[in-house]
């Protein structure tokens, strides 16, 4: 049935392909761009990932021509979101293997976030560096996620040197320009785990300013001032507490899909909040 599905779609290709395009009538092009991005749109570009089909649309596409990289991507997005990193991973691997350039930046991503091989992020994104810097993927920058990869890897000081080089990029040192909350964050937890608790309410405060019911950001300043015998520690877990059960969340468009590296739950808040009042 999958073979009859792929043949349909194939023969219904080429019927728009001979209407659409007829200098290309005769010859198969695979190192066209054009040609390939007609096979996208003509099959992936009308299909949502969780359409039963998708995976029999990219495999036409790859029948057709198998160095199109983002059919391999796009076949490796389901597996990957769906919690099969063993098969994303296969797959996503091949795109990296067909174009680098492309799709190596988007494999440390999900190596980071998703799947978190935090050593093996750390080498993608320096060789996706290497190929094209100054780049950005899913809304951050490279070194916004090797400081994470580091953080995550207790690797303090190397973390601290990314976020601050990640803020840069977003700021130029400009003090009218504020970076991403995410970022301010980040630092802020990086310093709170360095113990320079001074530095770690600085930047943690930077990102309440943008976001004042940033679960993560009150729960880590909480804790951040009640090492330091402050007032407030219980107001900020209070607020980190409210925020979580108001449906506030760090903003990342994959949360639905995996927890962030020192996402905070429900559950740990709560627990604190015991402590502190007992």
């Amino acid at each position: 049935m999958q073979k009859l599905l792929i043949l349909f779609l194939n023969v219904a290709f080429f019927q728009g392909i001979s209407q659409n395009l007829p200098q290309l009538q005769s010859n198969i092009d695979c190192e066209n761009k054009a040609f390939r991005d007609t096979l996208i749109s003509k099959y992936i570009g009308k299909v949502h990932y969780n359409d039963p089909k998708f995976q029999l649309y990219c495999d036409s596409v790859l029948m057709i021509c198998p160095n199109v990289s983002y059919a391999y991507q796009q076949k490796s997005m389901p597996y990957m979101k769906g919690g099969d990193y063993q098969n994303g991973m296969k797959y996503l691997n091949k795109a990296v293997e067909v174009d680098p350039k492309r799709h190596t930046d988007y494999r440390a991503f999900m190596k980071c976030i998703f799947t978190k091989d935090y050593k093996g992020a750390i080498i993608d994104f320096d060789n996706a560096e290497k190929m094209d810097a100054n780049r950005f993927v899913m809304d951050h920058s490279y070194p916004f996620y090797r400081g994470i990869s580091y953080l995550e890897l207790k690797k303090y000081k190397l973390a601290e040197k990314e976020l601050l080089k990640d803020i840069y990029i977003q700021t130029k040192n400009d003090t009218t320009i504020t970076a991403h909350f995410n970022s301010y964050l980040y630092l802020g937890i990086v310093y709170y785990e360095m113990k320079q608790y001074d530095k770690a309410e600085l930047f943690l405060k930077k990102s309440l300013n943008q976001y004042q019911n940033l679960p993560e950001t009150n729960y880590y300043l909480s804790l951040t001032v009640a090492v330091q015998k402050k007032p407030q520690s219980i107001k900020y877990m209070e607020i980190a507490k409210n925020a979580i059960l108001g449906g506030y969340s760090m903003n990342e468009d994959n949360l639905i899909y995996t927890n962030y590296p020192h996402q905070i739950t429900l559950f740990e808040i709560e627990e604190k909040l015991k402590l502190m009042t007992n």
